[in-house]
């Protein structure tokens, strides 16, 4: 990419966090090289998104899947894929998801996907799953998954901005 890195914490991060989610993080890669720290920065805030949540993880992981669908980019789309999968999210649910087959959805992980496509493309059914989601979980779990899919969105948007969206049309998203 744009620069190298020599073995750092920072370095090994990264590399840690590519075995957990099956992608490769080139990108971060890219922005340790160019302004060190920045990469551990990025994952300090998905950590801090990601724990104490209200709403259990299969819904959460559903409405970043579906948020990043909305953004068009296959790689990141894998990453929320690769994370159901490990998360124990039946691989036909998944595969349902993808392939816009909501009626295949049990009604919270659908509630969890439509939600996260609708804020993402500012749908007018965003006020009605938004009720829905909180009646259902709570004013808490609302905030939660608001973090959860402005956290999915914020990867594809640096991407763009650092100049490796190229990779995202070119990925192919698999469920295996």
């Amino acid at each position: 990419m744009h620069g190298k890195i020599p073995g750092t914490p920072e370095l090994t991060a990264i590399r840690e966090r590519e075995t957990t989610i099956g992608v490769p993080l080139d990108y971060q890669r890219d922005m340790a090289a160019a302004s060190p720290g920045s990469a551990l920065k990025l994952q300090e805030i998905a950590r801090i998104i990601r724990e104490n949540q209200s709403v259990p993880e299969h819904v959460g992981l559903m409405a970043a899947l579906g948020a990043t669908m909305a953004e068009d980019c296959g790689d990141c789309v894998q990453i929320y894929v690769n994370l159901a999968l490990k998360a124990g999210i039946d691989k036909t649910i998944v595969k349902a998801a993808l392939d816009h087959r909501l009626s295949d959805l049990p009604t919270d992980l659908k509630l969890g996907f439509c939600f996260g496509r609708v804020v993402s493309e500012n749908d007018p059914m965003l006020l009605e799953k938004g009720a829905a989601l909180e009646a259902r979980f709570g004013r808490k779990a609302l905030v939660d998954l608001a973090l959860v899919i402005a956290l999915a969105r914020f990867y594809p948007t640096v991407k763009r901005a650092l100049g490796h969206s190229r990779t995202c049309a070119q990925a192919k998203v698999s469920v295996d």
